[in-house]
């Protein structure tokens, strides 16, 4: 059992697992994808088996209780030691239990310019608002919705012409370009892990 490496939360079409892997493979990123864990079956579950990766199914629906869910999370996480865990498309919100367990190590990405836009539907509201641009953020996830530390964000124009399709693809092009990269320079370093002391890295696309 490989230890040490990335844990990637999924939930759904696994499409920046997928870029994280190439990344990985290309040697952007120097350390394993120690595990993909997915709270249900979907397509990104299909891709981690298609390249051979650890993956672990740990259904919700199983569980009577977020608590009782959370503890099988860290049951099953804990030992593998992960020196990041990264949230890609993950739609369940980790309590405070869970976060305290892997201090400082839970990063996700989310469809906005935090802190505008918290929580789902983030393209439609902010097509509805008028916003000229628009983008993706990488934040450390603490016990409040999209309110951790901001570690990185990427930035596109958009316009009342663009349709929420269109903005979508959009924002999800720099996420795949900008979070592996984010993932990349925590791991090595040039961007301080510790999100109480943090170096502020911007990208722009």
């Amino acid at each position: 059992m490989v230890k040490n490496g990335i844990v990637i939360f999924i939930s759904g079409r696994g499409s920046n697992l997928n870029a994280i892997i190439s990344a990985v493979n290309n040697g952007m990123i120097k350390y394993p994808i120690t595990a993909v864990v997915s709270d249900r079956y979907c397509e990104g579950v299909e891709i981690s088996k298609k390249n051979n990766l650890n993956t672990l199914i740990i259904d919700y629906k199983d569980y009577n209780s977020k608590l009782t869910f959370e503890k099988e999370l860290i049951k099953r996480i804990k030992p593998l030691n992960p020196k990041l865990i990264v949230l890609a498309g993950f739609m369940q919100i980790l309590s405070i239990l869970f976060i305290k367990e892997f201090k400082s190590k839970i990063i996700n990405i989310h469809p906005s310019l935090l802190p505008s836009f918290k929580g789902l539907n983030t393209h439609a509201r902010a097509k509805a608002a008028g916003v000229l641009i628009h983008g993706c953020t990488v934040h450390f996830v603490n016990e409040e919705i999209d309110s951790g530390k901001i570690i990185a964000q990427g930035a596109t124009s958009i316009s009342k012409e663009c349709s929420e399709i269109e903005i979508e693809k959009k924002i999800l092009n720099i996420e795949h370009s900008l979070y592996p990269k984010v993932i990349a320079k925590l791991l090595n370093k040039e961007i301080n892990i510790n999100e109480n002391d943090l170096i502020l890295c911007y990208y722009e696309k």
